[in-house]
């Protein structure tokens, strides 16, 4: 079959719930007209996955010679650090067997995450490794971390450039994180000033550290951008003292729900029934998109997952 195909978008790496496949398929001259085009992934030797399909109607409509299929879909499907294969595939009347028409490889990223904390926590297995756990549950790799007491301010300021989601737990003032290992409290403008901007990394930022939270401005430092913008991002924090064993069960429920296909809102909805009761002011302050998720596709809409990926509108 006489035929070409392009990826006109194709994200490289996959380290995002957003990821947008765009490509087209055309035939050459003499060839007729289309059929069918589909796009689909691979890892490896495994079974092709399909993304998208385009069937076209029979004659006598008018020949299709060219035709587009667009996708989204949700890179923590695939394992972190794999390489997928995505394939174009296209047929016609006159060669009705499929055939790859063009392909094309991007790696699952290196998804960056970390977990800090001030001990080992109360739980049998210590804060860490809870939140170690829960987030590499969320495909979110095998996760850096930092568990002991000695962590500095530099440490932890040094990490945000390249992170995207990441959960602390230490001591905090009105308005800032208290590192265990000194260097001073972490304000906003600290934490501003070490993200990188326009485009932040932050994805998710989760500090489990008492008044750290009372303003809203602690936790916009983490989404900075000179145009702000919030899509698929989400900040969240303590406004007050809380204890350890409650502030932990908060997260660890928050990314539970993640996991489970809840969109932040919803997600810190639950969290927070559970963990404070019914409260007249909240303990948390949350700041971003309401509807930003961990896994699953991001299409900026509340409710229950939608899947790995979606065609397009």
């Amino acid at each position: 079959m006489a035929a070409t195909g392009t990826f006109d978008e194709l994200p490289a790496p996959l380290t995002s719930t957003r990821n947008t496949i765009r490509c087209t398929v055309t035939i050459e001259p003499g060839e007729g007209r289309l059929l069918e085009i589909k796009v689909v992934s691979q890892i490896g030797t495994e079974s092709e996955e399909e993304l998208d399909l385009d069937a076209f109607p029979p004659e006598p409509a008018p020949p299709v010679p060219q035709a587009e299929l667009l996708c989204h879909f949700d890179s923590t499907h695939w394992e972190h650090g794999k390489t997928v294969t995505f394939k174009i595939y296209a047929r016609t009347p006159e060669n009705p067997v499929w055939k790859v028409v063009k392909g094309g490889t991007t790696t699952r990223g290196v998804v960056n995450g970390f977990v800090l904390c001030v001990d080992t926590g109360p739980t049998p297995s210590g804060t860490y490794a809870v939140f170690k756990e829960k987030l590499e549950t969320s495909k979110y790799g095998e996760l850096p971390g930092l568990d002991s007491a000695s962590w500095t301010k530099g440490d932890y300021l040094g990490k945000l450039p390249s992170m995207q989601v990441h959960v602390v737990f230490s001591h905090g003032n009105p308005g800032g994180l208290v590192p265990p290992g000194g260097g001073g409290t972490i304000f906003a403008n600290d934490v501003r000033d070490a993200v990188p901007g326009p485009q932040p990394s932050t994805k998710q930022a989760m500090i489990g550290a008492c008044n750290a939270s009372s303003t809203e401005a602690f936790l916009k430092a983490y989404l900075r951008e000179e145009e702000p913008s919030t899509t698929n991002r989400f900040t969240i924090g303590f406004r007050k003292a809380i204890e350890y064993q409650v502030g932990e069960m908060f997260f660890r429920i928050y990314i539970g729900r993640h996991n489970e296909g809840d969109e932040a809102e919803a997600a810190v909805a639950l969290a927070a029934a559970a963990a404070f009761g019914e409260e007249e002011v909240p303990s948390y302050r949350v700041f971003g998109d309401p509807n930003a998720r961990l896994r699953w596709l991001y299409d900026g809409t509340p409710g229950n997952r939608i899947g790995v990926w979606k065609v397009a509108p």
